[in-house]
């Protein structure tokens, strides 16, 4: 299989892990775990298998202390920079969606999101130096009209209480935050290839997923229901453990190998835009949650835009590259550098030395 086919086959398997979290959050939710409980326990097992995912592969490659020298020496400053933001705005996108997705719908959640590309297309100039193309201002605009759509639907919803107006904004600004973070991971991503190509960003995943679980600890007193266990009972705990430990895990896993190979970025935002559809499809198939009119509209004009924009992003890319077949994505330099180095010190180990030619009698150098 070609590595592009392969990059397509995972990012679909990852869009479809990361597209169930919003039901599995809700199904947890009706079976009385709180949002507290939901956050902690979803991003401790994720922790914990993405943990195990790492180990083996590190004792299949190269085995763990290696590969634990390895990246204690590309800790540098810059690696740990990019760590510790990829680590804050993972954290964000965790916490995000499973508070955004107890105080409103997930067509509400998902129309917000979706914009991450669009604010990571404006996050590359100051990041990464990168004009920003005219199609990504226009896309903006397209986008924020298909925002204020949803909102002012929300705002002039009759069947809503005051209280639940209220959670329903909440949730749609949360949502706006998580699609900031979302956007915070691809450019921080982007920005290590070049700067900390060593750097194993997986970790900032894994930090993102520890500070998530804190936060669960830290809202614990006041969003968990008092005298409830704060361990929920095996039917909400399922949900959970499923959430966190597969899907979750699955879609940290897949994202960080796209980023390092396989795909570029605009490609991969394309396929991910899927989570969009996949999402409140799965929630209102198994829990009948119809979102509202003016929700499908904007959400429709977000996906669209999003998708257009990023059609013709790859489009220019792929014009670049057969322009410039330099700009074909090859095996990092770092990584080549390192093998090369393997390979002339086997050489050079069979190689006499100047002192061992010279203290040779003539006939052994002849």
């Amino acid at each position: 299989m070609k590595s592009e086919s392969l990059g397509v086959l995972v990012a679909f398997i990852g869009v479809c892990a990361v597209s169930s979290d919003g039901l599995l959050v809700k199904l947890a939710a009706q079976e009385d775990a709180s949002v507290a409980a939901i956050l902690f326990f979803k991003s401790i097992s994720g922790f914990i298998v993405v943990s195990l995912i790492i180990l083996a592969e590190a004792t299949i490659r190269v085995g763990p202390r290696i590969w634990c020298g390895k990246v204690w020496r590309s800790l540098t400053r810059m690696g740990l920079i990019h760590l510790l933001v990829a680590g804050t705005t993972n954290f964000v996108v965790l916490a995000g969606f499973t508070l955004a997705f107890q105080y409103t719908t997930s067509a509400n959640v998902l129309s917000f999101t979706a914009l991450s590309p669009i604010w990571a297309s404006l996050l590359t100039r100051p990041v990464l130096g990168e004009a920003v193309p005219p199609r990504t201002i226009v896309a903006n605009v397209l986008a924020l009209l298909g925002s204020a759509i949803v909102v002012v639907g929300i705002s002039l919803a009759g069947d809503q209480g005051e209280h639940e107006l209220s959670e329903s904004i909440v949730g749609t600004v949360i949502a706006v935050f998580t699609g900031f973070g979302a956007a915070g991971i691809a450019v921080t991503m982007r920005s290590a290839a070049s700067r900390a190509p060593d750097t194993p960003m997986i970790i900032g995943m894994l930090l993102g997923l520890v500070l998530s679980a804190l936060l669960g600890l830290g809202i614990y007193p006041d969003l968990h229901p008092d005298g409830a266990d704060f361990v929920p009972e095996w039917r909400g705990l399922r949900w959970v453990i499923l959430n966190g430990g597969v899907c979750m895990a699955i879609t940290i896993t897949a994202y960080t190998m796209l980023e390092a190979s396989f795909l570029d970025s605009a490609e991969l935002t394309l396929i991910m835009q899927m989570e969009g559809l996949l999402g409140p499809l799965s929630v209102y198939a198994a829990l009948n949650e119809v979102p509202l009119t003016t929700t499908l509209t904007g959400g429709a004009l977000i996906l669209t835009t999003v998708m257009t924009h990023e059609g013709f992003s790859l489009k220019a890319n792929s014009a670049r590259t057969t322009e410039d077949p330099s700009a074909v994505k090859v095996q990092s330099v770092p990584k080549a550098v390192e093998e090369a180095e393997d390979i002339s010190k086997a050489n050079l180990s069979n190689v006499p030395t100047a002192v061992d030619a010279a203290e040779a009698p003539p006939e052994a150098i002849i």
